[in-house]
């Protein structure tokens, strides 16, 4: 069976080297090549095709993962978010390079992704699963070799969303919900060059955005109105989210400074009913950043 590793680049166009890759925890592996044909449009004497080349190659994908603590920290810098005295926050710094590699030990193999860019991060904290997280990435090109990873760091535990919990203008509404996905749009694009049939260039071209999507498990009148008053009037809202297990329940700590809801619906008509939220947060706080991230004992 394969096996998925990341590791941070200390700067673009250097690979990761082994040590510093860890283990992604990744449940399937979604990165492929996108080739784009270029066909000659060239008339001929019986209205048919002609030749075709390999006009562009892409290289990008989803790879969804099962969240630990060390798993999401590493990735934290491809979003720009970066380490003050205890917590991260967004910065200006540019999102961090990535290295990605596939081992298949089947085969020998191992393919190594370099240059490659988170954009987009989502995390999903579900009734009754383990904490699931995805990242989709561009990348530029890859190369195959044989091979295995050596000294690559341990991921830890898998973060179990029975131990999680959510907390909405200060109040604790984990047993009202069934799950919350939370959702960071990088804004990230790929440019090509002339002389080259893969990507060359790979930077955010939009502002982040990021969203929080709240289910919850009963329709609830009051909470209901009380959502959709502040969606009309423009009131923010804040959230936490805390990550945990059976010894802490905040080993992480995703603080939502400031938010604003753009969706508050109601569905299951047969049933017990359901209150959908969408939120989108806002960068305007005193915090600067969309999320405030921390860690325990960091």
């Amino acid at each position: 069976m394969v096996k998925i590793y990341l590791g941070k680049q200390d700067s673009e166009k250097t690979k990761c080297p082994d040590n510093k890759l860890i283990d992604a925890g990744a449940t399937d592996f979604n990165v492929e090549e996108n080739i784009t044909p270029l066909e000659s449009e060239v008339f001929n004497d019986v209205t048919a095709k002609g030749d075709s080349v390999v006009g562009k190659i892409e290289v990008g994908g989803n790879i969804p993962l099962e969240i630990s603590v060390k798993v999401f920290e590493e990735l934290l810098p491809g979003a720009s978010y970066t380490k003050g005295t205890t917590d991260y926050k967004m910065s200006t710094d540019k999102p961090a390079f990535y290295t990605i590699v596939l081992v298949d030990p089947d085969n020998n193999e191992k393919w190594t992704y370099t240059d490659c860019i988170i954009s987009s991060l989502a995390l999903n904290v579900a009734i009754g699963g383990y904490v699931k997280g995805s990242i989709n990435i561009i990348g530029k090109t890859y190369e195959i070799a044989a091979g295995k990873v050596t000294g690559a760091k341990a991921r830890g535990d898998s973060l179990r969303c029975y131990y999680s919990k959510i907390s909405l203008d200060g109040s604790d509404i984990s047993e009202d919900i069934e799950g919350v996905d939370l959702t960071i749009d990088n804004g990230i694009e790929a440019k090509g060059s002339l002389n080259s049939l893969y990507n060359t260039k790979i930077r955010r071209a939009k502002q982040v955005e990021t969203k929080l999507a709240v289910q919850k498990n009963e329709y609830d009148s009051a909470s209901f109105k009380s959502m959709k008053t502040k969606m009309i009037a423009g009131t923010p809202t804040q959230a936490v989210i805390k990550l945990g297990d059976s010894v802490a329940d905040d080993l992480i700590t995703i603080t939502i400074p400031k938010m604003f809801i753009n969706s508050n619906k109601r569905g299951d008509y047969k049933g017990a009913g359901s209150h959908e939220l969408e939120l989108q947060c806002s960068v305007n706080n005193a915090q600067n950043s969309h999320l405030v991230i921390k860690f325990k004992g960091a």
